[in-house]
């Protein structure tokens, strides 16, 4: 019996981990950038929007979609596992 896990599930963690990281790194830019949405102009900040938009949607998916995707996965792991053998007799 391996215990490496099914490619599908490292395929799964690798996707995550990336997305993960990539809103990570959009709040951290984010975070320290001291430009705002609006110049002094009147005119929006239109790569500043953007990142904002792309990083809310992206938190989004972290707080309400990634949950319910661990859970899902979890449940098809553990009912798609073979039945255990039935005890000697």
């Amino acid at each position: 019996m391996s215990l490496r896990p099914p490619r599908r599930l490292r395929r799964r963690a690798i996707s995550v981990a990336v997305t993960l990281a990539i809103y990570l790194a959009l709040r951290l830019l984010l975070g320290r950038s001291e430009a705002g949405l609006i110049t002094p102009s009147g005119s929006i900040d239109v790569g500043l929007a953007g990142a904002g938009a792309v990083m809310l949607a992206l938190r989004l998916w972290a707080l309400f979609v990634l949950p319910a995707l661990l859970a899902y996965w979890t449940v098809v792991a553990l009912l798609d596992r073979p039945p255990p053998p039935p005890p000697p007799r």
